[in-house]
C-alpha cells in the first residue's frame, strides 16, 4: 500500500505518483551523443559540470525541516553530489532541480516543496494511520521520498515490507516532532499529547546503548562515548547561556531605555521596540516585566519588536498585558510575495507567516509602516466587537474572555510556578484525567 497525503487544496495530491521523475535524462542523452560525435574531454566535462544538479532552499535563518529534507534529498543517488542554493530569489530557484521550505508551491510534478501557505493542511498517511500534524518540508520529502531513502539506507528493495513498517516509525518518531515544531504546534491540547518528543539528551544517551544485535559490545565499551555526548550538550548550554543569552538582558535594557528616553522612539505610541541588532529577547522581556513596576508598565505598551538582519528587516509580534497579541492584519497571512503587495500596498514587503506573528520587509520604513497598519487594523476589530450586540449582551464580559495569551499572563504563570503555586484540579471539565491547573491569585 503506498503512502498518500491528504488535505492539500488546489490539486489532488493523494493521486499524484510517488516515483520521482529523473532529472536530466534528455541532457545525459545528449551529452553521450556529444562524447559519440567526438567532442573534446574538455567540453565533456564542462557540461557534466553544468548538470550538477541543484537544490533550492531560503537563505537567512535556517531550521531543522529544511536541514533534514537537503539531508535526505542527497541521499537519493540523482542529488548525492548536488549544490545547496540557499536564496529567496524566483529567478534562482528556478533554476534548481528541486526547492524546498520556500517558494510558496507545494506541486510535486515540478519538485517544488514549499509548506508556508495560507491553504496548505497535507498531513501523513502511512499503511492504515493517519496522522494528524501538518507537514513540514522535512514531512514532504519524507512523503515522497521516503521509501526510496529507506530502502538505500538499508540497502533491500522498495517493495520490502519492512520498508513500509520503517516508513511508519521513523515518522511517528523523528519526523512528525520536526513537523510539528516548525509549524508551531503545540505538543499537548486540553491535556491529551499530540505527539512524541524522541530526541531529547536522556533519549539520545538510552540509544547509545548496546543493542541486542551487538554481540561484540559491552555498556563499559560505550559508557565514555555517552559521558562525551551529555557532556558535549552540558558545556554548550553553559556556555550559550553565560555568554549569548545572559549579555542579550543588558542589551534589551539599553535598547528599552533609549526608547522611553526619547533617543531613538520608532513612534510616539511606545508601541514599537527597535533592537539594535538581533539577540534573544523574548524570555528577558518577560523577566524585566515581572521584576517591577515601571518596566511592567513600559512593556505592556509594546506590540511589536523590529530589527535588521544581513538581508531584510523583521517584524514580530510580541503580547500585551489588555488580554490579546497584535498580529499582521488577517488578510497578509500567508500570501506569496507579489500578492502580498497587491493586498498591503507596501512595495517592498517580503512575506507574512500564515500565522501573522512575524513578517519582512526591504527596509527599516517599511517594517514600522506594517507595524502601523497592524496597530490601526487591531484598533478597528476592538472598536468592532465593541460594538457588537453579542458582546455587550453581557457587558462586555465575553470580549474580555476572547483574548489571547498575554504578557500579564505569562508572567502571572511564570511566577506562580516558581512559587510553587500551581496545584492540581480534577473537578473542572473533562473529568479526573484532565489536565489542568487551579492559580492561586497572584499580586504584583
Amino acid at each position: 500500500r503506498r503512502t498518500r497525503a491528504r488535505g492539500y487544496s488546489g490539486q489532488d495530491q493523494q493521486d499524484q505518483q510517488l516515483e520521482h521523475p529523473r532529472p536530466c535524462r534528455g541532457d545525459i542523452i545528449g551529452l553521450l551523443q556529444s562524447v559519440k560525435r567526438g567532442n573534446s574531454d574538455g567540453e565533456v566535462r564542462s557540461q557534466i559540470h553544468d548538470m550538477t544538479a541543484k537544490i533550492g532552499t531560503h537563505d537567512g535563518p535556517f531550521h531543522c525541516d529544511e536541514a533534514l529534507a537537503c539531508y535526505m534529498l542527497r541521499c537519493l543517488p540523482q542529488y548525492k553530489n548536488a549544490r545547496i542554493v540557499r536564496s529567496r530569489n524566483e529567478s534562482l530557484l528556478s533554476t534548481c532541480d528541486i526547492v524546498v521550505d520556500v517558494g510558496g508551491i507545494y506541486d510535486h510534478a515540478k519538485r517544488r516543496y514549499d509548506h508556508h501557505q495560507r491553504e496548505f493542511s497535507a498531513t501523513m498517511i502511512t499503511g492504515e494511520k493517519t496522522w494528524k500534524t501538518t507537514l513540514s518540508s522535512a514531512g514532504l520529502i519524507f512523503y515522497h521520498y521516503g521509501k526510496e531513502i529507506i530502502s538505500i539506507v538499508l540497502e533491500c528493495l522498495v517493495e520490502d515490507f519492512k520498508v513500509e513498517k520503517v516508513l511508519e516509525k521513523v515518522y511517528g518518531n523523528l519526523i512528525e516532532e520536526i513537523d510539528a515544531t516548525d509549524n508551531g504546534i503545540p505538543i499537548c491540547h486540553r491535556g491529551l499529547m499530540k505527539y512524541k518528543i524522541c530526541t531529547s539528551l536522556s533519549t539520545q544517551i538510552r540509544n547509545l546503548k548496546p543493542q541486542w544485535t551487538d554481540t561484540d559490545k559491552s555498556t563499559d565499551d560505550v559508557f565514555p562515548e555517552a559521558m562525551k555526548t551529555a557532556g558535549d550538550i552540558f558545556i554548550d548550554r553553559v556556555r550559550y547561556y553565560g555568554n549569548v543569552w545572559w549579555p542579550a538582558r543588558e542589551m534589551l535594557i539599553e535598547d528599552l531605555n533609549r526608547i522611553y528616553n526619547k533617543l531613538s522612539q520608532v513612534d510616539k505610541s511606545g508601541n514599537i521596540l527597535q533592537l539594535s541588532k538581533y539577540y534573544p529577547w523574548r524570555e528577558h522581556l518577560l523577566d524585566l516585566a515581572g521584576e517591577n513596576l515601571q518596566w511592567r508598565n513600559q512593556i505592556n505598551r509594546l506590540a511589536f519588536v523590529i530589527y535588521q538582519t544581513p538581508s531584510k528587516w523583521i517584524i514580530k509580534a510580541i503580547p500585551r498585558s489588555s488580554g490579546r497579541k497584535v498580529l499582521l492584519p488577517e488578510e497578509w497571512g500567508g500570501l506569496e510575495k507579489a500578492e502580498l503587495v497587491e493586498k498591503s500596498g507596501l512595495q517592498g514587503i517580503i512575506f507574512v507567516h500564515g500565522n501573522r506573528f512575524i513578517g519582512g520587509h526591504e527596509s527599516r520604513d517599511g517594517v514600522i509602516s506594517m507595524a502601523k497598519m497592524s496597530l490601526a487594523a487591531f484598533q478597528q476589530g476592538r472598536k468592532r466587537h465593541a460594538s457588537s450586540p453579542a458582546d455587550n449582551a453581557d457587558g462586555g464580559a465575553t470580549a474580555s474572555r476572547r483574548g489571547c495569551w498575554s504578557m500579564r499572563g505569562a508572567i502571572k504563570k511564570r511566577e506562580g510556578r516558581r512559587l510553587g503555586r500551581y496545584i492540581p484540579n480534577t473537578k473542572r471539565r473533562g473529568g479526573p484525567n484532565h489536565l489542568d491547573f487551579q492559580r492561586e491569585r497572584l499580586h504584583f
